[in-house]
């Protein structure tokens, strides 16, 4: 807040999007710096935070981010397949190119993941869905698999989510990489959801050491 409003001089909104799983408790709309009685920074912002939302107050919203956002939104493990629908749905009719589509869609993926027989529960969803509406998801899943990003979806969720680790905590050294890019498929999404409470290169260290202990040979970081 501080570099931008140094930078354009012009009043700033500032918000706070919340997109970990928990705790589910209010976050803080203010954070304050007090020296004794006289208060040196009282600083206030508003917060989104998506686990208190309910995912059936956004599904037929127009806002593109929404069909994405209800993935981490308040979903019960009996919902997810419905949510899954919901957000393709969402995401299918709106006016998008193909990559902003598909970058959102890499995002639900990532961040609402189906084991196999969820995803079976979501193709049986979806025939029953009333045609005009079933064509443009369908098309859009096609588009997908054509170019191989259905079937490459593990390379691209670890593409994305080193991504996201080297935007968080910086340059990451090569051989961490190399030990998230050998991350099972299954493990990528729950490093996606994780990494969003890491504050450090450690916090991802210590994740991987859990997950998937390094060889004796690997360099270490």
């Amino acid at each position: 807040f501080a570099r931008l409003y140094d930078r354009y001089d012009v009043p700033i909104y500032p918000i706070v999007l919340c997109s970990y799983l928990t705790p589910r408790t209010p976050v803080a709309d203010r954070h304050q710096v007090a020296v004794g009685s006289f208060a040196v920074v009282d600083f206030r912002y508003q917060t989104v935070q998506l686990n208190r939302l309910d995912w059936r107050s956004y599904g037929r919203n127009p806002n593109p981010l929404a069909s994405a956002l209800m993935a981490r939104m308040r979903v019960a493990p009996r919902e997810r397949v419905q949510v899954k629908l919901a957000c393709l749905r969402l995401l299918a009719g709106q006016a998008l190119d193909y990559r902003r589509r598909r970058l959102l869609g890499q995002f639900i993926d990532i961040y609402l993941p189906l084991n196999t027989r969820q995803e079976q529960d979501l193709e049986h969803e979806l025939q029953a869905v009333q045609p005009e509406e079933r064509r443009p998801i369908m098309e859009m899943l096609t588009s997908w698999e054509i170019k191989g990003e259905i079937k490459g979806r593990a390379e691209g969720q670890r593409d994305m989510v080193i991504r996201q680790l080297q935007r968080k905590l910086g340059p990451l050294p090569e051989p961490l990489v190399a030990r998230v890019e050998a991350l099972p498929s299954e493990r990528v999404a729950d490093l996606g959801e994780a990494l969003l409470d890491f504050a450090a290169t450690n916090d991802l260290v210590a994740w991987l050491d859990a997950h998937l202990p390094a060889k004796p040979h690997d360099p270490a970081p």
